[in-house]
Order: C-alpha cells, then structure tokens, then sequence
C-alpha cells in the first residue's frame, strides 16, 4: 500500500529478491573468508609451537653429536693403539695362507697325475671295446634297434594322420541326425 504508484509489486518484490540474494552471497563470502583465517590461524599456531619446540631439539642434538664425538675419540684412541697388534696378525694369517695355497698347488698336481692315469686307462678300455667281436655285435645291433624305432615312429605317425583323415564318424551323425528330424517331420 505505501508503494510509489511508478513501482509495481513485482518489481518492488524482485528488488527485495536482489537485495537478499546479494546479502547471502556476501554472507557466504564472509563465512568462507572467516573459515579460511580460522585455517591460517591454526597453521601459525602450529609454526609457532613448532618454533618453540626447535630450541629443545637442537639442543638434544647437540647432547648427541657431543656424546659420538667422545666415542668416536675412544674408538680412534683404541684402534690406533692396537696397529701393530693387527700387522701381526694379518702376516701371520698371510703366512698360513701362503702355507695352505702350497699344499693345494700339491695335491693339484697329483690329482692332475691321477686325472692323466685314469685317461688312459679308459682309453685302453675303450681300445679293447672297440676290439672285441662281441661290443661289435652290440654295436650293431643297437644301431638297427635305433632304425626300427625310428621307423616304428614314422610308421605310427603316418597310421595316426590318416585315421584322422579318414574319420567320418561326426558327418556319419549328423546325417542320421537330420535324416530322424525329416522322419519325426513326416510322420506327424
């Protein structure tokens, strides 16, 4: 009713709409500024906590690094003491193995004199094998028993790729299978 007579209801009320609409949106941008200092804040704080907590760190750092040093010196003070101890050990592990790499220098040259022994042993053996009649005979034998497996092989291959060439047992079916249909069809 107060409304200037040059505005209407519905322009009044879609002014009001705009109005509000822009209200929300400024609202909405207040709450996600507020939000996104409200994360800010916390960060800081963490950074801040974070800060306070390196001065105790740095020093148990040092503590530690105060303590391996000590015992670094210690290890340095021992070990560089016991130098002459370990010459002497490391020659005398070098003598004994100098001492063990002669004897298997030995006991190779005698299984190589052994090695060489049994060589020719078995190639007498084998000169005596190839000179008797009878390993001849075997020879021989065992040459055509060879054949007639091989041919055995070949043979039942050949048998085996016919029979599958040849097998018309799933036509013969399906004929028969066709021919009752046409039955069963005519007799109705």
């Amino acid at each position: 009713m107060q409304l200037p007579t040059d505005v209407s209801p519905e322009s009044h009320l879609r002014d009001m709409e705009d109005d509000l609409d822009f209200k929300n949106k400024q609202l909405q941008n207040s709450e996600t500024t507020q939000n996104r200092l409200e994360g800010e804040l916390s960060k800081r704080a963490a950074e801040l906590e974070k800060i306070q907590n390196l001065d105790d760190k740095i020093s148990q750092e040092l503590a530690q690094v105060e303590e391996k040093q000590e015992k670094y010196q210690d290890e340095l003070a021992s070990k560089y003491e016991k130098v002459d101890d370990m010459r002497a050990q490391g020659a005398m592990l070098v003598t004994k193995m100098e001492t063990s790499r002669k004897l298997l220098q030995d006991r190779a040259a005698a299984t190589r004199q052994q090695v060489n022994f049994l060589k020719l042993r078995l190639e007498s053996k084998a000169q005596q094998l190839k000179d008797n009649e009878a390993a001849e005979k075997l020879d021989s034998q065992e040459q055509k028993i060879s054949q007639f497996g091989q041919t055995l092989h070949t043979l039942m291959s050949f048998i085996r790729g016919k029979n599958s060439e040849s097998d018309f047992s799933e036509e013969v079916n399906n004929c028969f299978d066709i021919a009752n249909s046409l039955n069963s069809m005519l007799h109705y």
